[in-house]
This record gives C-alpha cells, structure tokens and sequence, in this order.
C-alpha cells in the first residue's frame, strides 16, 4: 500500500497521518477540519506518537519535521483538550471512588455493582451535590437514597 496513492477521505485519514511530505501536511490539514470528537482525539494521540516514536528513532526527514512543526499550535490545543479532559474524568473517578468508599463504611457493608453505578450516575446528573444529600443522611436513610433511581 502506497499511503500517498490512498484517496484523501475520512476512512483513510488515519493511515495517511502515517505518511510523510505532502501526504502528512494534507492529513494534518484534513485532521484539523474534523469536528471535536473522541476519534479525533484519538487521531491525535497516534499522530504524536508516531512523530515521537520517528523523532527517537531518527526517521525524520527535514521535511517532516517541518510539516510536524507546522501543525504545532493545532496538535497543542488538541493535546491541552485532551489534558482538560483527563484531569476533569480523573476528578470525576477519584469523587466516585471517595463517595464509595463513604456510602460503605457509613452501611458498614461493601456496595454492589449497581450501587456503584446508581452512585456514578447521580455523580454525573447531580455533581458535588450528590455528596452533600449523601453526607447528610443517616444509613438507614442512605440505603434508601442509593436504591432509588438516580436520574
């Protein structure tokens, strides 16, 4: 397979990120268009990798650095994105696995995989608030709580 002969479409974009010289700049160009998405960011992330893993291996041309560098300021933003979002998801984790760990030492028991669903789904609908109504209750009134529908 020859990337640089691949027509230019959305099926193709992320062999022709692979590429080099031309082909890359008009992937980058192509990745750039795409609206925000989960596989954008994910084409983004092997696009930065395979640039790191070409720069330690010294594969690099001039020409594909300069297209690298290039894209820089587009590939940074995306990469901050990606961070914002990651830090955002691990806050997310680290208040589930706190309200958790809460909610059974309060019923003295541990939690089934469905209170510990019904508890990220009211952490997700309901935010810090979902910790203050399960701070405030007593564990009778706890069991309660985490039965009901989280929605």
């Amino acid at each position: 397979m020859v990337l640089s002969e691949l027509p230019e479409t959305s099926d193709t974009l992320a062999l022709r990120l692979m590429g080099a010289g031309l082909t890359l700049r008009r992937a980058l160009v192509d990745l750039h268009e795409m609206p925000s998405s989960a596989l954008l960011d994910a084409l983004v992330r092997r696009v930065i990798e395979l640039q790191h893993d070409r720069s330690v291996s010294g594969v690099w041309s001039p020409q594909d650095e300069d297209e690298l560098m290039k894209s820089l300021p587009f590939v940074e933003e995306l990469e901050r994105r990606c961070r914002t979002e990651g830090r955002s998801e691990g806050r997310t984790e680290g208040t589930h696995l706190a309200l958790v760990r809460y909610v059974e030492r309060a019923l003295g028991r541990a939690t089934t995989d469905r209170e510990r669903d019904a508890l990220r789904e009211r952490l997700i609908h309901r935010g810090e608030s979902a910790l203050d109504e399960a701070f405030a209750l007593a564990p009778a009134a706890l069991e309660g709580w985490i039965a009901r529908d989280p929605n």
